[in-house]
């Protein structure tokens, strides 16, 4: 299964590999999967980049992250922290050019 994340983080003990990609290969990867996908991002700003990528809509989703042996991990992140006094979401994160993109494979 494909899981898509906004944040690049390791919730629960595992083996991760994580490799930098382009915008085009995380479209090539999520269209690969585009049936077989649950989101985890959790701001409506990087759906809407996903969406401007992908052409296709994804839910916002804070739940817990759950990851299983053998699922892929689509990572947009933005490129820079937003400050403590900024609300995330709020102006951060409209262009694609805000973001970098990986592929985190992950085993048990």
């Amino acid at each position: 299964m494909l899981l898509l994340m906004n944040v690049a983080m390791m919730p629960q003990d595992g083996y991760y590999q994580r490799t930098t990609i382009t915008r085009e290969e995380f479209k090539f990867e999520f269209l690969k999967y585009k049936d077989n996908f649950k989101s985890f991002v959790g701001y409506p700003n990087a759906c809407r980049v996903v969406f401007e990528i992908t052409g296709h809509k994804i839910p916002i989703n804070r739940d817990i992250t759950e990851i299983k042996g053998g699922d892929v991990i689509l990572v947009l992140k933005l490129r820079y922290r937003v400050s403590p006094s900024e609300k995330k979401g709020n102006r951060h994160g409209d262009n694609v050019e805000d973001y970098e993109f990986c592929r985190i494979s992950y085993s048990l």
